[in-house]
């Protein structure tokens, strides 16, 4: 091909002949290079238009049709490449009168004047009457539908420009052009296409009224509606039938004159017994209210509510038409409201009422609660509607409401919850409602059912009352609070309690100085009843979050937290921390917690002072490892959204107040350490250390590594002694974890190496040296450190990887390595993740997984059966945690150790994970099992019908019915057995294990069958 190329550009005489172009159109080789090199060669002006057009004469009008389509296709071929600003007008029109005149030649030359035309009309200097000509001679030479889907789509692109470009000038061809363009698109049938037309069209009927053709026009797109098109579902991204009809619909609503054949054609579709055709024809009336005007709408409008209505009534329709058609009466309704038609939507709701009501007449008929869901939406659509429908259905309601049946409260309660907002929305007061005299009922009912002893009146209760809040007189509103209040205090159940609170949060958007004073006057602390004060506090937290009522949450914890702590202090802190759960993601009221009321320099100062000075009678509270944790991840989730420059101020505070605290730990070490041997952690620590690990996680790294700059390696001793000497195992796992943290955000990469030396050498020398529970400890630093190192990326990694590795066959710390594996690629939200500012490398469970696995499947070979479990586990936690593709790459490797998990139904987690696992592997089948068939179907039949666990035994079957679709010469053999033993599991005990083991024998009896 490149030798054609620079043999065009060096014979110029030859080119003059026209003889290259006869040979490069016979040879068939090179045409697109030689194209590319025409289009330079045009554009850097060594080659005129003219002179191409010359040089391609003698293909243009040759008698070979072959030839003279291979010099056509060429030139639209270069045309096409052209920048839209190449052409001039005169080269346009030149060129444009060549392909026009050529659509009377062969059928084949089709889509390659489609392609000229198209790069032609995309020119800027496009003249005037270029486009007339274009449809003129389409209108006489061409018939589109004759032609292949994507030539016909050339076509539509080719008229889109054209309209968008000469608008005036197809305007003034009038409905010759409609007629024109309406006969190319007819009866179009491809998605693809009319994907490209529906979104088009409604623009063409804007810009060109049809005139005389408006039925011709309406009927072009009417035709496809309601859509009946099937897409592929093998392929997701393919049109879909609702992409269709979505373009569709605006098309049949383009312009006003198509509203009576719209509203004509959505009635009659209507009727339909497809579902699909009749959500489409309400979704065309709903179309049809924004479109198009009142005065064209309104004489169709009686003809609607009535075919409405037929199918609102019960029985004719499913629940989703049925909503539809409530929708589309309430945008009829508020439609007709806009307009004031105000008499006329009176009559129009006295129809609708008048249709239903013998629906209302009893509350416990089956329809009763639908029609009232009807009446809700349409309540929704103006004040009058809402006002219409409050004063015929609310008073037939009440006079039920003065039942004492549950039952009936439950339903009223549920009525009044739907239809009164409405009220609220069009500020319809009590007064307004033709039985205001009886309204003082419908207060009373919500706040008496605050007090029911059935949970499910109560919630309803107060889910209703604060959302009609606003229709209770100032009285009614305060007998509600004094409920809510005392649900509150005294409720036993959470929810309830919660639900009382959100609905004083709602009401205190409206009421705010109302609900202060009752907060103030009925929420109070008691002396000596615990309980209660758990739920104030719990409700004080929980209101923290409303604008204007954080001051309550600072009260609450200056008052009973650092001054109290020995009552109530466990009790905030655990509602403080619910509180911050609920808000984690609300930055503005997190950061108002740090700096309106300094909650967490509050917290960690009491914590740390009360660490330190207790004493064995003194507060428990400090001593309390739940109250701690709460505590902890509380500083942690407010310090992440604080600036850089706060977290600096608290770092470097309490980093020092840490290191005061480390060196006297420290000194009690030494002495300890110096008088007796340590065989076992006697150390005692105080529970101060958690806090530091609040902050550790909770600041920047670059913050981290700034303020521990100057300590940083005395920290660091302190937390390695700490993590494996001292008694209490809560603080071991803290000072791992903070040591993992400090080396996955530290920046400095020579302090880094630095202290990860020191360690390393001191987790080797306890392990060499030591037994029991400091061995123990060593081996839970080691798996922590690795985890944060594999996350950040570190380069030298691998020597971590290979002492966990070493001591997989420690038989008294082997269980411990196989559940580090979990902890290493157990990934959990505020510890070593993104919203704790740490570093994620991508990829980290898959080097993990590749490096390990293979070194793990070599350990299991060469060891007793103890160290092959653990191996065995270790591999399946790593498995839990990686993408299914890296499984299956070292699937066939781990088989080993897959069976010998299956041994052991004892351990259920892991045989249910490794059943799970194998059940993939052979749905996929892209792992060749066939060497170990018979000792899987053996094991996996003794699961089935043996072991204790119901989850094992559903597993297992399932396996047995994947293995089928392995080669069948492979299990056919096996086919009789299976059938037979799978006979046991028929009897099962548990249903679903007997429907799977129904499901997997069949599979087995058709095994080899036709």
């Amino acid at each position: 091909m490149e030798s054609n190329v620079s043999n065009f550009k060096q014979n110029i005489e030859e080119i003059k002949s026209g003889s290259y172009f006869i040979n490069l159109i016979k040879t068939e080789t090179g045409i697109e290079k030689t194209c590319t090199s025409l289009v330079s060669d045009l554009r850097n002006g060594t080659l005129s238009l003219r002179n191409l057009t010359e040089n391609l004469e003698t293909l243009l009008v040759n008698e070979d049709i072959s030839l003279r389509r291979g010099g056509t296709e060429l030139l639209a071929t270069v045309l096409s490449e052209l920048p839209d600003d190449f052409l001039k007008a005169q080269e346009i029109i030149f060129i444009l009168d060549f392909y026009c005149n050529l659509l009377q030649d062969h059928h084949s030359f089709i889509p390659i004047i489609l392609k000229a035309l198209l790069a032609l009309v995309k020119m800027k200097e496009l003249p005037d009457n270029s486009v007339t000509k274009i449809f003129t001679a389409l209108n006489l030479y061409f018939v589109c539908q004759s032609q292949p889907q994507g030539d016909r789509n050339v076509c539509y692109q080719l008229f889109n420009i054209m309209m968008s470009k000469k608008t005036a000038e197809l305007q003034s061809l009038g409905p010759d052009f409609v007629c024109g363009y309406l006969t190319i698109i007819d009866s179009e049938r491809d998605p693809r296409n009319l994907m490209f037309l529906f979104e088009h069209l409604p623009k063409f009927y804007q810009n060109f009224p049809p005139g005389h053709l408006l039925e011709d026009a309406f009927e072009a797109v009417s035709c496809y509606f309601p859509v009946d098109f099937r897409a592929n579902p093998e392929d997701p991204s393919c049109i879909s039938r609702e992409d269709l009809s979505n373009l569709l619909i605006p098309c049949i609503t383009a312009i006003a004159d198509f509203c009576p054949f719209a509203v004509a054609l959505a009635l009659d579709k209507l009727t339909s017994d497809l579902k699909v055709a009749k959500i489409d024809s309400l979704i065309l009336l709903k179309q049809c209210c924004k479109e198009f005007l009142p005065a064209q709408f309104y004489p169709s409008v009686n003809e609607i509510i009535t075919v409405l209505l037929e199918q609102l009534k019960p029985g004719n329709a499913d629940a989703e038409v049925q909503k539809l058609c409530a929708e589309v009466l309430a945008c009829i309704l508020k439609y007709l409201a806009d307009d004031e038609k105000f008499e006329e939507l009176t009559k129009i709701l006295d129809n609708i009422f008048s249709s239903i009501h013998h629906f209302l007449n009893d509350i416990h008929l089956s329809y009763f609660n639908s029609t009232i869901k009807l009446l809700t939406i349409l309540s929704y659509s103006c004040r009058n509607a809402s006002l219409f429908v409050s004063n015929k259905i609310l008073s037939k309601l009440i006079v039920p409401s003065k039942s004492t049946s549950s039952s009936d409260i439950r339903i009223i309660l549920e009525s009044f919850k739907l239809l009164l907002p409405s009220c609220i929305k069009f500020n319809i007061s009590s007064s307004d409602f033709e039985f205001e005299q009886n309204w003082k009922y419908i207060p009373e009912l919500f706040t008496t059912s605050c007090q029911s002893p059935e949970k499910d009146i109560k919630i309803l209760a107060l889910e209703g009352a604060c959302l009609i809040i606003q229709l209770f007189d100032s009285n009614e509103r305060y007998k509600l609070y004094l409920e809510l209040c005392r649900n509150i205090k005294f409720e036993s159940d959470m929810n309830i309690r919660q639900k009382s609170t959100n609905s004083l949060k709602i009401i205190a958007e409206t009421f705010p100085d109302e609900v202060k004073h009752v907060i103030d006057t009925e929420i109070i602390i008691s002396d000596d009843n615990i309980e209660l004060n758990g739920n104030i506090f719990e409700f004080w937290c929980s209101f923290a979050s409303v604008p204007g009522f954080l001051s309550y949450l600072n009260y609450c914890i200056k008052t009973f937290v650092i001054n109290d702590s020995q009552k109530n202090a466990s009790l905030i802190i655990n509602s403080l921390k619910d509180l911050v759960i609920f808000e984690k993601k609300n930055v503005s009221f997190l950061s108002s917690l740090y700096h309106d009321i300094n909650i967490t320099r509050y917290l960690m100062d009491w914590w740390h002072e009360g660490c330190n000075a207790i004493t064995d009678d003194l507060n428990k509270v400090f001593d309390d490892e739940q109250v701690a944790q709460n505590l902890q991840f509380i500083i942690s989730i407010i310090i992440r959204i604080v600036d850089k420059k706060w977290q600096l101020e608290d770092a470097f505070r309490y980093f020092e107040l840490t290191i005061d605290y480390s060196k006297k730990f420290m000194n009690s070490f030494q002495y300890l350490n110096v008088n007796e041997d340590l065989n076992a952690p006697k150390v005692c620590c105080s529970l101060s250390i958690i806090t530091f690990e609040g902050v550790v996680n909770g600041i920047l790294p670059t913050v981290l590594t700034e303020s521990l700059s100057s300590y940083l390696g005395q920290l660091i001793k302190f937390l390695t002694t700490l993590s494996i000497f001292c008694s209490r195992p809560f603080c071991c796992v803290v000072a791992c974890r903070i040591i993992a943290v400090v080396f996955n955000k530290i920046e400095n990469e020579v302090d880094l190496e630095e202290q990860l030396k020191y360690v390393y050498s001191f987790i080797s020398s306890i392990i060499s040296n030591k037994d029991g529970r400091i061995k123990k400890n060593a081996v839970q630093l080691l798996i922590y450190i690795t985890k944060s190192l594999l996350l950040r990326g570190y380069p030298y990694i691998n020597s971590w990887f290979d002492m966990l590795l070493s001591l997989i066959n420690c038989e008294d710390v082997s269980i411990d390595i196989a559940d580090g594996f979990r902890i290493i690629l157990q990934e959990e939200e505020f510890f070593l993740g993104t919203l704790s500012h740490c570093t994620i490398k991508l990829f980290y469970r898959q080097r993990f997984f590749s490096y390990m696995v293979p070194k793990l499947v070599d350990t299991a070979k060469n060891n007793e059966t103890t160290i092959k479990t653990n191996c065995a586990v270790s591999v399946i936690h790593l498995s839990q945690n990686i993408p299914q593709n890296v499984l299956t790459n070292h699937f066939k490797q781990i088989i080993p150790l897959l069976t010998e998990l299956l041994k052991l139904d004892s351990k259920m987690e892991f045989t249910h994970v490794t059943l799970q696992k194998l059940s993939l592997m052979l749905k996929e089948n892209k792992v060749n099992l066939e060497q170990y068939v018979e000792s899987f179907i053996s094991q996996l039949l003794i699961l089935s019908s043996s072991s204790p666990y119901m989850k094992v035994r559903i597993a297992a079957l399932n396996c047995l019915f994947h293995f089928c679709k392995l080669n069948l010469p492979v299990i056919l053999p096996f086919k009789a057995r299976v059938i037979h033993e799978l006979t046991v599991c028929l009897d099962d005990r548990k249903r679903l294990v007997r429907q799977e083991a129904v499901k997997t024998r069949i599979r087995w009896i058709v095994l080899g069958t036709s």
